[in-house]
């Protein structure tokens, strides 16, 4: 078992011109998005990944999945073998060197966060980690290279406690790889590992219940080996966690549980690095600010009486889900008739959160 490879919203109401103001912002905003989305892919989000050599140098960087460009961003101290988008949008990642939370900057600036120390010492660590937005908590796989088991624990939104759920598998079950654990399309928690206890090959996918840990095999195989897995919200994906020499970037159907490569890893400093983990993170809220000043100030006054500005980047952390608020609040009230579901599918984009 080496490693080897909330509902938060505000109601808004409004009426006379910032009706039609929120509604021509509203048309204005998903313009814009899609005329950015279809050029330069999504703006909102950023995939932030660890990689290390086995040799004590631990990168942090981003990735562009289309590529599969990776850039360096800076080296960390420690070894971060799972990562998650915690409270507030911050990167929280797990240390495989002293088994604690480390909140983790843009730059790559590393601090503590909360006390929760590990069920057993290094070498046993976290292998993954996602937080629940709805739940408020992380839940965390923990590989015990003692018992050799793989265990699901629930750690505390602040990172002081942590409660045991269950046992994911057993003694000898095969290769897990880091980074393994993330919130997929409709708030599903996805989990994978191969049986294959001399290969790693044909890793499974597997969607986990949070509440008993009981995992349920999604098809018989992704046909890769181990994957380190991040998602947007409405696509899961996956990077080849074995290898060190053609990395692969996959596309994984969470129907079939088949796993598709678009692209490979380039930009890494030799061959000598696996990939740990990886996250999806969205933009400073500065930013998305400064974008919603420019469309208000196109789409016209009346929206801006209607939406406090201040308000949305801490309600509404995405650029979609803005887009989704001005939408929805532009149209639900237009003779009364609420969206259809065809319409929802923007605000149910807000699953990202997770």
């Amino acid at each position: 078992m080496k490693r080897l490879n909330t509902d938060r919203t505000e109601k808004v109401e409004p009426t006379g011109h910032a009706k039609s103001g929120l509604l021509r912002l509203g048309v204005l905003v998903l313009g814009v998005l899609a005329l950015v989305n279809s050029s330069v892919g999504p703006v909102w989000a950023t995939i932030y990944v660890t990689a290390d050599d086995f040799a004590g140098t631990n990168l942090f960087g981003t990735l562009d999945p289309v590529t599969g460009q990776f850039t360096q961003i800076a080296t960390t101290g420690p070894l971060f073998l799972a990562l998650t988008i915690g409270p507030g949008g911050t990167i929280i990642g797990a240390d495989a060197n002293s088994g604690t939370l480390y909140a983790v900057g843009s730059s790559g600036m590393t601090a503590p966060f909360g006390s929760v120390t590990p069920p057993a010492p290094p070498p046993s660590a976290y292998y993954g980690l996602a937080y629940s937005g709805s739940a408020g908590n992380f839940f965390a796989d923990f590989l015990d290279q003692n018992a050799m088991t793989v265990t699901l624990y629930s750690i505390a939104g602040d990172g002081n406690s942590s409660s045991l759920i269950s046992e994911l598998a057993g003694p000898n079950s095969g290769f897990f790889p880091s980074g393994n654990l993330v919130f997929g399309p409709g708030g599903t928690l996805y989990f994978n590992y191969s049986s294959d206890t001399v290969n790693a090959t044909n890793s499974t996918l597997y969607a986990v219940d949070t509440s008993s840990g009981t995992l349920t095999a999604i098809g018989s195989g992704m046909g890769t080996t181990i994957l380190a897995l991040f998602s947007d919200g409405t696509t899961l994906y996956g990077l080849d966690a074995r290898d060190m020499a053609d990395i692969g970037v996959f596309r994984i159907d969470t129907t079939t549980g088949i796993a598709t490569q678009v692209s490979t890893v380039t930009g890494l400093p030799d061959d000598n690095f696996v990939i740990d983990a990886a996250t999806f993170g969205v933009p400073e809220p500065s930013t998305l600010a400064l974008l919603m000043v420019a469309l208000l100030v196109a789409g016209g006054g009346a929206a801006a009486r209607a939406v406090s500005l201040s308000r949305i980047p801490a309600l509404y952390p995405t650029s979609d889900t803005v887009a989704a608020l001005c939408w929805q609040e532009g149209r639900k009230r237009k003779g009364g008739a609420a969206l259809g579901k065809s319409e929802m599918q923007s605000i149910d984009r807000a699953e990202m959160r997770r």
